[in-house]
Order: C-alpha cells, then structure tokens, then sequence
C-alpha cells in the first residue's frame, strides 16, 4: 500500500497535466516557477460567493475570538480602501467585508490586467 509512482497507474488526464507542468517549468532567480492549470477562458469559472460568504463566515468567528488576526484583516482593508481597491459600504465590519468583496470582484471581473487582491 502507498503511493506509486509508475505511469501505468496513472490516468491520461494526469500524464496531461504532470506534462504540461514539465514543459512549463523553469528556473529563474534561483527560483522555480510555472504556469497555473486555469482554462483558457476565466469567465466560465462557476460563481464561488455562497463559497466565499460562508468562508467568511468562519473567519469571522474566529476574528471575534483573535484580536490580532481581527487587526490584521481590518488594517488590510483600510489600505485596500486608500489605495482604492475598494470601497467602504457601511459601519459593521462583517457587512463591510462581503461588500468590499462584492466590489472588487465586480470591478475587477471586467479588468483583464488585475490580478485580484
């Protein structure tokens, strides 16, 4: 039992992507570096947001009990808002957040030359 590594074992849609890994990767600064397995067109990508929400939703909870991890997010966010990523919807924080990823997914979906946060 465990991992086996011989090609017989493997599917052709793996053979796939571990071939085009190789063919992709290169060395550079010391660094290895590739190229991500995204289709050809990002608009068909399914809608995440109950996903995300609900991820929120449990980062939330546990901000309310880590202070410094609630810190952390709601500087962060006051800078995306300085720099004008995004945009302040109202006071709650929680509320707030989902609205500024409303607005950045909204304002960057149609923006070919982002690349998100």
């Amino acid at each position: 039992m465990g991992i086996s590594d011989t090609e017989k074992n493997m599917l052709d849609s793996d053979n796939d992507y571990i071939s085009s890994f190789e063919n992709n990767l290169k060395f550079n600064n010391g660094m290895y570096e590739t190229k991500l397995f995204w289709e050809d067109k990002p608009s068909d990508l399914e809608n995440n947001w109950a996903i995300a929400k609900r991820r929120f939703g449990n980062l939330s909870i546990k901000m309310q009990d880590n202070n410094w991890l609630y810190n952390e997010y709601k500087n962060i966010v006051k800078d995306q808002i300085k720099e004008n990523i995004v945009e302040e919807c109202s006071s709650h924080f929680e509320t707030n957040f989902i609205c500024l990823i409303r607005l950045w997914f909204e304002k960057t979906k149609n923006d070919k030359s982002s690349n998100g946060f």
